[in-house]
């Protein structure tokens, strides 16, 4: 079975613009949201509403981690992060603060099959973790996961499902990331729960809040993974090379919640 190039592609969108107005039951004020990651260079504008929220939030880039990636010539398996810091500023305000966010990914195309994709926030308060760094090869794969290249002479037992005979030779295609736990081991946590992207253009929402006491600020790392499935027991010989050369490419803002 010949082995084709696969290509995966994410990239982190520009800035979002956030306006939050607080409820009838309190005074109303503003709190910005502006996003300050080094490849922002775009502003959009929608409405927040909160019972109680920072007066300013500000979206970073971490320091030194992966802000974007372009993945090529990835298998089954593979595993990619980006990384962004949410500060929510509450020096000024006289009460504790809660602001409702959501990290959005707006899937712009996918040419893979429905739930080949799947998609996952964790977060971190503090220091962010370590390792996370931009592609430095042409590959464009920042490799934090440590995932290598597989493969295996298919058995028709253990690989597939439902095929009545495997042709001599057929080879299965996958990849190992020695490091897939990785942001748990380094203190993050699970946003919600991970989702299976599907073929037609969606976005996928993972809601979450920051809380900063009065007269102080907390900074949130974010850590948004995208994984190409490893399907244990495919239903077709062809199943697993119809995903060779498919393209997913989206963005990744912060939105109301």
């Amino acid at each position: 079975m010949e082995k084709k190039n696969m290509v995966l592609l994410t990239v982190i969108a520009v800035a979002t613009l956030l306006v939050a107005v607080i409820g009838a039951t309190f005074a109303f004020f503003t709190a910005t949201v502006q996003d300050d990651r080094d490849d922002s260079g775009d502003t959009g504008a929608t409405s927040l509403t909160a019972g109680s929220v920072a007066s300013t939030t500000v979206v970073g880039s971490v320091s030194g981690a992966a802000g974007q990636f372009t993945a090529t010539d990835v298998y089954p398996g593979h595993m990619e992060v980006a990384a962004l810091s949410v500060k929510a500023d509450n020096k000024e305000g006289d009460k504790n603060s809660v602001t409702d966010i959501a990290i959005k990914y707006n899937v712009t195309k996918n040419d893979f099959a429905d739930n080949e994709i799947k998609v996952s926030v964790y977060k971190k308060e503090g220091e962010a973790i370590t390792g996370i760094s931009k592609a430095e090869d042409s590959t464009g794969n920042n490799n934090y996961f440590q995932c290598t290249h597989q493969s295996k002479d298919a058995e028709q037992e253990t690989d597939f499902s439902g095929v009545e005979e495997v042709p001599a030779g057929t080879k299965i295609f996958y990849e190992e990331c020695a490091n897939k736990d990785g942001l748990t081991k380094g203190g993050a946590t699970l946003v919600g729960t991970a989702q299976l992207v599907k073929q037609t253009p969606d976005e996928y929402l993972f809601e979450t809040s920051i809380s900063a006491d009065a007269h102080s600020e907390t900074t949130v790392n974010y850590y948004f993974v995208l994984e190409f499935v490893n399907t244990t027991q495919a239903t077709s010989i062809e199943a697993q090379n119809g995903s060779m050369n498919d393209v997913i490419q989206g963005d990744i803002t912060v939105v109301p919640a």
